[in-house]
């Protein structure tokens, strides 16, 4: 585990993160574990919420709940690939029924995580995500 932090770490510098959860006290936990790795967290507590945050290119990761007041995840994320379909986006949540996956699936979320939350799991993903986009950046540097 221990490895893994500082992996993440080591690649996270510079990475914005949207987090978007309906439970306060669970936002704030995750929030905290996560200000570790970046420099940059936005939260919002629902989808509008976090659609009005979002533009395409402000935030490298989105981390979403599906169950929330006024827009729920999968419309959120549904709205934002309309918008950039290269975004980042993990979903987190406690309702895992087929249905969700599909939607979740069609909508373009990279991953889906079950809550509560597996901690190696989640680091594991950020850290694939983080190297994603250092090497999609230096790939688009290399093209300017």
């Amino acid at each position: 585990m221990m490895n893994s932090i500082e992996k993440l770490i080591s690649v996270s510098k510079g990475v914005s993160l949207l987090y978007v959860e309906d439970d306060r006290t669970l936002q704030q936990e995750t929030a905290h574990l996560l200000r570790n790795f970046f420099e940059k967290i936005d939260l919002a507590q629902n989808g509008e919420e976090g659609l009005e945050l979002f533009e395409p290119g402000k935030y490298e990761i989105i981390i979403t709940d599906i169950n929330m007041p006024k827009l729920n995840g999968v419309e959120m994320v549904k709205a934002i690939r309309r918008k950039d379909r290269h975004q980042m986006i993990i979903v987190i949540s406690a309702h895992d029924e087929p249905h969700y996956l599909i939607d979740l699936i069609n909508a373009g979320a990279q991953y889906f995580l079950s809550k509560p939350i597996d901690l190696t799991e989640l680091i594991s993903i950020l850290y694939e995500f983080c190297v994603e986009h250092q090497q999609r950046s230096a790939s688009l540097s290399k093209r300017e």
